[in-house]
């Protein structure tokens, strides 16, 4: 009986020692930990193409867009920096499903006709804030797609230095002061070396302004706003249309 009951008092102890391990390894993997850190995200969102409507498509017909991403991406101010060209009858609706963006287009497109869908900045990840910048979706209601391309520079008047981030917009020639009334019917943006480039565009003549939207409305119509212009309208009859350099300069000194 002794012995019995020393056994059973060591077996319990044993049983109760493996317990607590158990307890206590549960106990550390359910908590919480702080994260080890690592290099930034600086990645913008990822289209997924097999996921996503087809860019640069012909014959479209569809009533929706859809663009997939790969993480979860933030609208910011999209109504705002959404810019189509050219102008839809009416603004197509916009909203997210899951990690999809979903562009609702209204009826009555034009025949024969390429659109650009230009979101700016508008798109960006979840968590980091980092910008799908300048994006762009282009599909053609005809058998093919504008081809022809324009370029060139902006430059500070003050120093004759390239200036970064500046809309360079483009308004069919006919309506004054067009930059004061609505968006553009084209638009790019300069990039770090003050150069731009707008593609998909038609044979046609073009008003050319530079602007530095400070509301991101596309209007000029803000005192600290840069703004410059070509002189000369520019045909777009060639393949490349390079332009000569735009100067912005403050309201001030225009």
């Amino acid at each position: 009986m002794t012995i019995f009951t020393l056994m059973s008092v060591s077996s319990y102890a044993s049983y109760a020692a493996v317990v607590s391990l158990i307890m206590f390894l549960l106990i550390s993997c359910a908590s919480p930990k702080a994260p080890t850190g690592g290099p930034a995200d600086k990645t913008p969102p990822r289209i997924i193409e097999e996921e996503s409507t087809p860019n640069k498509q012909t014959n479209f017909r569809e009533n929706e867009i859809v663009m997939t991403f790969d993480e979860w991406v933030n609208l910011k101010d999209v109504y705002n920096q959404l810019v189509i060209s050219p102008p839809m009858p009416d603004e197509p609706e916009i909203r997210q499903r899951g990690k999809a963006v979903i562009i609702e287009l209204p009826d009555s497109l034009r025949e024969n006709t390429t659109y650009t869908i230009n979101f700016g900045d508008a798109i960006t990840d979840l968590n980091e804030g980092n910008i799908l910048d300048n994006h762009v979706f282009v599909f053609s209601t005809g058998s093919t797609l504008d081809s022809n391309r324009m370029n060139g520079i902006v430059m500070s008047a003050v120093d004759l230095k390239p200036v970064k981030n500046i809309w360079v917009m483009l308004y069919n020639t006919g309506e004054d002061s067009a930059v004061y009334k609505r968006k553009p019917d084209y638009i790019t943006k300069t990039n770090e070396n003050g150069t731009w480039t707008v593609s998909f565009l038609p044979a046609d003549t073009f008003d050319v302004v530079a602007l530095k939207d400070e509301n991101l409305n596309f209007l000029y119509d803000q005192e600290a706003e840069l703004i410059g212009w070509l002189e000369e309208p520019v045909y777009t009859g060639a393949t490349e249309n390079p332009v000569p350099p735009i100067f912005v300069f403050p309201r001030a000194n225009r």
